[in-house]
């Protein structure tokens, strides 16, 4: 609808801006129309990874870009000069959404590790009673029977 429409028209700005700055990035346009997380979150990686770089790690201010004074950190007009700025919300933002995606990384990590043992002990359950130790209590069985 016209939401779609809209959110179009804001990517293909974005693209003509990258072109006019010289940034050769192909923005992902249908992916990102898509909405999956996934593709999402590969974006954001590559804008931050991009700020990151051009910044120095100083972020952007979005409000000093805008005129509307404020925020630290380097304008849009600066980047696009290759400039930096000092550190602001933007890039502690940014920073957050790197954590986020650590930890995504470590709980897939562990979660592959899980799997793993879990396929090692069924492995093992398979290769049958032969290098095991007898179960207790059928040792406890026999001493209370004897008895």
């Amino acid at each position: 609808g016209a939401l779609y429409q809209q959110a179009m028209n804001n990517y293909k700005l974005l693209q003509a801006a990258f072109e006019k700055v010289g940034v050769d990035k192909q923005i992902p346009i249908q992916d990102l129309l898509r909405a999956k997380p996934q593709d999402n979150l590969g974006w954001m990686q590559w804008v931050y990874g991009y700020v990151h770089n051009v910044t120095g790690g100083a972020g952007i201010a979005a409000g000093g870009a805008r005129g509307g004074g404020g925020g630290r950190g380097a304008s849009a007009a600066a980047l696009a000069r290759g400039g930096t700025g000092a550190s602001g919300g933007s890039h502690r933002r940014a920073r957050e959404v790197g954590r986020r995606a650590h930890a995504d990384q470590r709980r897939a990590a562990s979660a592959r590790g899980r799997a793993e043992r879990r396929q090692r002990r069924r492995q093992e359950r398979a290769r049958g009673a032969r290098g095991r130790p007898r179960r207790r209590h059928r040792q406890d069985q026999r001493a209370a029977a004897s008895g």
